[in-house]
């Protein structure tokens, strides 16, 4: 049968190939079986056969059997050549829409999420929040363990923060070790604080990574932004619970923080900062200056501080 060979048996009943035929089925004398093929690759057979005796199928009836044969496989290689593609483009569909090593919604998915929810909250005059999750201290975990466990940390993170939402939640994974969680239709800021304070400490408990037969405590730190109060916007919302999380990290880690226009003012301050100091750097505005260390009982000076000196 997966032979891609014709066969044209004149005498079924004689052929040492033939296994008889079972209880009740009609006798068949002559047999001619053309397969179904494509490239080596048999797909089926189409089988004729003859009742009357002594009668042969002919040249000329082999050959119209293998045209319709063709025509047939074909048919089935373009069928598995749409499959194919259908698969390759769900494939891509996949890798365009969602984080490969989580299987969470990647930034583009949860962007164009957050227009949509932004924009029914706009109708509605609902409030939304937006979390900015940055775990902590996991170059620490990719350093004692490897990137494998880091890895492995990462797709386990996903499942914790997944199962600490509530329904109609989304979580997504921008890359690395940030995640965010949108949630659409929070009624205050308490709801939202109850919600982050469920995450931080289901993140809080023991994970084990079996593959790399470990277990391993992490944290996480939470920014949080409000829409209306924190912008309109992807960028805008994305952006504030950004610096919240920073700001979170920056009072010890392992919490959580909403946006305040104070913690932002200190974002830019700092941004202020580096750009002035790069300046200087560029235009060779920095100079060391030595500052003398004296015992004061002998007056002696005994060393020199070091210190770091802008000349604007």
């Amino acid at each position: 049968i997966r032979e891609d060979t014709v066969l044209r048996l004149p005498e079924l009943s004689l052929d040492p190939r033939s296994a008889g035929f079972p209880p009740g089925h009609p006798v068949m004398h002559s047999l001619l079986a053309v397969p179904i093929s494509h490239g080596g690759k048999v797909y089926g057979r189409i089988y004729l056969c003859e009742k009357g005796e002594g009668k042969e199928f002919t040249e000329e009836d082999e050959l119209l059997a293998k045209s319709f044969a063709n025509s047939l496989s074909m048919v089935l290689e373009n069928a598995r050549e749409m499959r194919e593609m259908q698969q390759a483009q769900q494939h891509l569909d996949y890798l365009a829409h969602f984080d490969v090593l989580t299987g969470l919604p990647n930034r583009g998915l949860i962007v164009d999420r957050l227009r949509q929810v932004l924009a029914n909250s706009q109708r509605h005059g609902r409030k939304m929040a937006l979390m900015f999750i940055d775990l902590d201290n996991f170059k620490g975990v990719n350093d004692t363990y490897g990137h494998a466990a880091g890895d492995e940390l990462l797709k386990a993170l996903a499942g914790v923060l997944t199962d600490a939402l509530r329904e109609g939640d989304t979580v997504a994974r921008l890359g690395g070790d940030e995640f965010i969680i949108l949630l659409p239709e929070v009624d205050s800021v308490q709801d939202v604080a109850t919600v982050a304070e469920k995450i931080v400490a289901a993140v809080r408990e023991p994970i084990r990574l079996p593959k790399s037969d470990h277990e391993t405590c992490v944290t996480v730190s939470v920014g949080i932004s409000m829409f209306p109060e924190d912008g309109h916007t992807p960028e805008s919302l994305m952006s504030r619970a950004d610096v919240a999380m920073y700001h979170a990290k920056s009072v010890g880690k392992n919490a959580f923080r909403f946006f305040t226009t104070s913690q932002n003012l200190a974002v830019q301050q700092r941004l202020r900062l580096e750009f002035h100091l790069r300046q200087a750097l560029a235009r060779g505005e920095l100079f060391l200056e030595y500052q003398p260390q004296i015992d004061i009982q002998s007056g002696r000076i005994v060393g020199f501080e070091a210190l770091l000196a802008l000349d604007q």
